[in-house]
């Protein structure tokens, strides 16, 4: 995915590199947490990474906070070189959605948002919404 910060860990992704997803996700995740509290000036990042590490021993995988999934949303943007938008990463608005199953709840405040926008009542913004993991416990509307 162009801008991604963290690589592709499904089976068909090239890698080169052969240690277990677990250890690849750890590895990432630590890259990534580093990166947000140095650009943050959260100072020292180890007090997340082990809550990070225990939730992946624990699940397979770990959950960003709010703060994290904004910064991560940014950032993708911010890097994708394709994009003559990411000069204004910074503003992004990042809706988090990611508590909601069903599609047209995820899709009615983007409605609602673009609706109130186009109106002439507020400025256009770009705007990312961040749904939940796709499963086969999703609920399609």
């Amino acid at each position: 995915m162009a801008g991604s910060i963290l690589p592709d860990y499904s089976p068909s992704a090239p890698t080169g590199y052969d240690a277990p997803v677990p250890d690849r996700l750890m590895d990432s995740a630590e890259q990534f947490i580093t990166l947000f509290h140095q650009e943050n000036n959260l100072g020292s990042p180890d007090h997340r990474i082990r809550q990070v590490r225990r939730e992946i021993e624990f699940s397979g995988s770990y959950w960003h906070t709010p703060a994290e999934l904004t910064f991560g949303a940014r950032v993708a943007w911010r890097n994708s070189s394709r994009c003559i938008g990411r000069l204004y990463w910074h503003s992004l608005r990042v809706r988090d959605r990611r508590e909601i199953s069903s599609a047209a709840d995820i899709a009615a405040p983007v409605s609602r948002d673009s609706i109130r926008s186009r109106s002439g009542c507020a400025r256009a913004r770009s705007a990312a919404t961040c749904r939940p993991s796709t499963s086969k416990d999703m609920l399609v509307a």
